[in-house]
């Protein structure tokens, strides 16, 4: 008698207590004290993430500012008019060009962020018991950080793919940024004429270190120079 009592004093029995549609504070409430045993099982286990979440992008500054508007290129391909020659390494050159290229890339990183948007809200979320609050913000917050980092990756891969094209295979931009021409003449001696080849040469940037044969990266620092060719 004196064993079974101990024996029976030393037995923990387990009661499942069941609460209908719990509220989240009572949820919370229990889930404090007994986390290691609460269950809550979903009524439907799968829900799209646009239900909960709402995100809202902010684009860099410069897609909102001046630099975006029309009046920019205009402005300089106007101002190019008033001389009969510029340096071709002014920044007037190709300042047109950038700055619609400016635009180009703002208008297709919105568009790029709202279709990833898309996506991202029509995802399912997918649980068949309810989390703690802490491990649905632990869930939700590494979720979007791999939807912020997969597209600025995926942005920028696309441009990479298509700066190291152009590099790789010679193309020549708009702007003969990369590659110029040089014509070398050749005397015809039975015609007594002259007729030359143009031949493509690619251009050199910091002083000669950086040559557009060998890189997709060289870079120089914009000036506008004097009708003399100083800066």
């Amino acid at each position: 008698m004196v064993i079974l009592l101990i024996y029976t004093s030393q037995v923990q029995v387990a009661h499942t207590i069941t609460v209908n549609t719990p509220l989240l504070e009572v949820y919370s409430s229990l889930y404090e004290k007994y986390a290691e045993t609460l269950t809550c099982p979903c009524t439907n286990i799968a829900i799209e993430q646009q239900e909960f979440i709402s995100l809202i992008p902010t684009f860099h500054q410069i897609c909102d500012s001046d630099f975006v508007d029309p009046r920019w290129p205009m402005g300089i391909q106007n101002t190019m008019q008033l001389f009969d020659y510029i340096y071709n390494r002014d920044f007037r050159m190709r300042g047109y060009s950038l700055f619609q290229a400016l635009v180009s890339i703002c208008a297709l990183a919105k568009v790029s962020i709202d279709n990833a948007l898309i996506d991202f809200k029509s995802t399912t979320f997918i649980s068949k018991n309810l989390l703690s609050e802490k491990t649905f913000a632990a869930q939700m917050n590494a979720s979007i950080d791999l939807y912020t980092t997969s597209l600025a990756y995926t942005f920028s891969r696309s441009f990479g793919i298509i700066r190291d094209t152009t590099q790789g295979n010679g193309l020549v931009s708009g702007t003969l940024s990369s590659i110029t021409f040089r014509l070398t003449a050749i005397n015809n001696t039975n015609t007594n004429q002259s007729i030359g080849t143009i031949n493509p040469r690619y251009k050199t940037y910091d002083n000669d270190r950086c040559s557009c044969h060998d890189s997709a990266t060289c870079k120089e620092q914009a000036y506008v120079y004097t009708p003399d060719n100083t800066k």
